[in-house]
């Protein structure tokens, strides 16, 4: 029985699912425009104050990329994809998305996610290990793929499920947040109908 084939699939998954480091800072291509980031972080500043979350460290940060997307990290940075701006009709819909972001930090879901990631590394390494021994004891490297992929296919599931919950949960919050600071929750409305239907 040969079982370098074996251990070789199981270094290869282990390999795959360690953690890797992720450094937003060098990486993402800034833009700057003071009178943009201005009125953002004012009206993203009565979002956080409607939510009850300290805006002290809020920061602003557009990144030079065109999807209509946003996202939130370390709490009270978020980042503005360049595309938010350019394929949103009115403000409403600029501050409904970011009224979701709120959501999110108000929600606590980056650091969530983070723990929930981490379950699954865990679960997944796990997994990793029994194939890589159910390949050495049958002697077939295919019997430890099939462990190990199998097992792959449940944790994203539950990580999927788990991000469809944080969604929800932060769609729900923008509603009240825009109904409380002044903006349309029509807006919000319209990117939720062009973001499902892409």
């Amino acid at each position: 029985m040969c079982i370098v084939r074996p251990l070789f699939y199981l270094f290869l998954a282990i390999a795959i699912i360690l953690p890797q480091k992720k450094s937003f800072g060098n990486t993402l291509p800034i833009i700057r425009d003071a009178q943009i980031e201005t009125y953002t972080h004012k009206g993203v500043h009565k979002l956080f104050e409607a939510a009850g979350l300290s805006t002290h460290a809020l920061q602003i940060v557009f990144i030079n990329d065109e999807s209509l997307n946003a996202f939130v990290a370390g709490g009270s940075i978020v980042y503005i994809h360049a595309g938010l701006i350019l394929k949103t009709n009115t403000p409403d819909e600029f501050f409904g998305v970011l009224a979701h972001e709120t959501g999110h930090v108000l929600g606590g879901h980056t650091i969530r996610l983070s723990e929930e990631i981490d379950k699954a590394q865990t679960r997944a390494m796990i997994t990793t290990i029994l194939g890589g021994v159910a390949a050495v004891a049958s002697g077939v490297g295919g019997v430890g793929v099939a462990v190990m992929m199998g097992s792959m296919g449940s944790i994203q599931g539950i990580l999927n499920t788990y991000r469809q919950t944080e969604e929800n949960s932060a769609d729900s919050i923008a509603v009240d947040l825009v109904k409380k600071t002044g903006f349309s929750s029509k807006g919000l409305l319209e990117v939720m109908k062009t973001t499902s239907n892409r």
